[in-house]
């Protein structure tokens, strides 16, 4: 009961520190390093001028100057979104909370109907360390639906246990 306890405390750090992480350092800015080392010249500024500003094609997209808080440029900036990758931060938080590390789990074709970044194959077996690190580092889609059907035995099951956190 005390490793339980022990784990879900150190999961919940781990989330806080990942959590943290992503919205502690905020967007890139510019250095004096970054900028040019002398002025544009009146030629170079025409020929700027005259190149076509770039296609975007994202559904929802938005430019804020950082130092100003002026919205530049926003595209269905109130439109709902699927939450991407925080899906995954539960995902493995659930996983560590639920699963050994070294439990070894085999990948379903069913896993493969998303896509693998990982390349994972129907047959394979992964230790859940190993499915955290897909899961993780590429992204892999599959690595979340085989430690989803792996630990819960279905995902419906696994989704409930990730609505009760």
């Amino acid at each position: 009961m005390r490793s339980c306890m022990a784990l879900r405390r150190l999961s919940w750090l781990l989330l806080s520190i990942l959590s943290g992480l992503c919205l502690a350092f905020g967007p890139p800015r510019l250095t004096d390093s970054d900028l040019p080392k002398q002025s544009l010249t009146p030629d170079q500024l025409r020929a700027m001028r005259q190149v076509p500003l770039p296609q975007i094609t994202a559904a929802s997209a938005m430019l804020i100057n950082t130092t100003t808080g002026e919205i530049l440029y926003a595209r269905n900036e109130r439109e709902r979104r699927a939450p991407a990758s925080l899906t995954k931060l539960v995902t493995a938080l659930v996983a560590l909370q639920r699963g050994r590390l070294d439990r070894e789990i085999r990948v379903a074709d069913t896993d493969l109907a998303v896509y693998s970044a990982a390349d994972m194959r129907a047959g394979d077996f992964y230790t859940l360390r190993e499915l955290l690190f897909f899961l993780l580092i590429p992204s892999d889609n599959a690595a979340a639906m085989t430690i989803a059907r792996g630990l819960a035995g279905d995902v419906r099951t696994f989704v409930g246990w990730m609505n009760a956190l």
